[in-house]
């Protein structure tokens, strides 16, 4: 008879203590807070693949246009109409039609305006004399190569002046 009221005892015991519930909270925050940092990598790396493949679109819509005229200069369009400048920027007077809605009016861009996917405007494109290109962009977790593209581009100084760390240049 003795056992039957310390089992008995035990069995009452419902819930749990504070300290049980503390360390479970405590797992759950830190579980919590590197979920969330991995999350936000991931969506900073996809976007930073959503800006590259832009710029490869960008890149063959150009070729193509290339193929038709004879150059990658888009008439018209761009900062004072020299085709370069902010890609798909357009205010009615310097910008007056975009690079993008050139090629887009051409028939060689699927939408007229390619904007980096957290606003705009943000991609550049500079030509150099000798008939090239360089393609700009911003990476959120750019690479020492990334970076090092722009330094070989058409116009480096877009890197200090706009903060472009991505470059795709033809030359």
């Amino acid at each position: 008879m003795w056992l039957a009221t310390p089992l008995k005892a035990i069995s009452n015991k419902k819930g749990f203590t504070l300290v049980e519930l503390k360390v479970v909270t405590a797992i759950l925050g830190l579980l919590a807070t590197f979920g969330i940092g991995f999350y936000s990598n991931s969506m900073a790396s996809a976007r930073d693949a959503k800006r590259k493949a832009d710029l490869k679109e960008i890149q063959t819509a150009l070729e193509q246009y290339y193929i038709k005229y004879g150059t990658y200069i888009v008439a018209g369009s761009g900062y004072s109409g020299c085709s370069c400048g902010w890609f798909g920027y357009e205010d009615g007077g310097i910008y007056s039609l975009s690079v993008s809605r050139g090629l887009y009016n051409e028939g060689f861009l699927v939408k007229p305006i390619v904007e980096d996917p957290r606003g705009g405007p943000s991609y550049m494109i500079y030509h150099n004399g000798s008939g090239g290109y360089s393609l700009y962009a911003t990476l959120e977790k750019p690479t020492s190569a990334d970076s090092n593209s722009v330094a070989s581009s058409v116009a480096p100084s877009v890197q200090q002046t706009y903060g472009k760390n991505y470059a795709i240049t033809k030359r």
